[in-house]
């Protein structure tokens, strides 16, 4: 029941049409407002979610991020920070969060074979490094036996 109204919470703002827009002065001076952009600003740049710049025409809705949305994605971050991916997954409810997490799956498994690469690489070296020591044994023994 907590989940569905937490849901509710925060979808409902941004159903209400929740935007900003990012305008740009003659003087070049970025400003957030919530009515469309007027006088010369003539092309707008927004930050997108992966923080690259895109560039967008003036007057163009940004969504805003209201407060429960960025404290809900903290959430998410922190539980994947912490390798928790039921309790991510339990807060997921933007399609950013869902790629968040299947972005840290992605990295934690590419993590994981790598260590084990890795793992089987010593192994090798160390049975290349034994054979080795075998060999020196052996031409050692047989050195003292003539």
């Amino acid at each position: 029941m907590k989940t569905i109204i937490a849901v509710v919470l925060f979808v409902f703002p941004l159903a209400c049409g929740a935007q900003i827009y990012q305008c740009k002065d003659g003087a070049g001076k970025t400003t957030l407002q919530q009515a469309p952009c007027s006088g010369t600003g003539k092309m707008v740049v927004a930050p997108t979610e992966q923080g690259q710049q895109e560039t967008v025409p003036r007057g163009r809705r940004v969504p805003a991020q209201s407060a429960d949305e960025r404290q809900l994605t903290a959430l998410v971050a922190e539980a994947l920070s912490r390798r928790d991916y039921p309790r991510a997954e339990s807060l997921a409810v933007t399609a950013q969060h869902w790629d968040m997490i299947s972005r840290a799956k992605l990295r934690d498994e590419e993590n994981k074979r790598a260590a084990r690469e890795e793992t089987l690489r010593r192994r090798a070296a160390m049975r290349e490094a034994q054979r080795h020591m075998e060999l020196i044994n052996s031409i050692n023994q047989i050195r003292q036996s003539r």
